[in-house]
């Protein structure tokens, strides 16, 4: 049973890391876009 609860909050642990990566890259990429579009725009 414990290592069932370990192996639990290792997954929850490991899955909230993807997913602070994944948003973190989006938010970089959305980021690039906007600066590529703005720069863009002010030629």
């Amino acid at each position: 049973m414990r290592e069932l609860v370990t192996i639990l909050i290792y997954g929850v642990v490991e899955y909230s890391h993807v997913m602070n990566v994944a948003a973190t890259a989006t938010a970089t990429v959305k980021v690039n876009c906007m600066s590529k579009l703005h720069t863009a725009s002010t030629f």
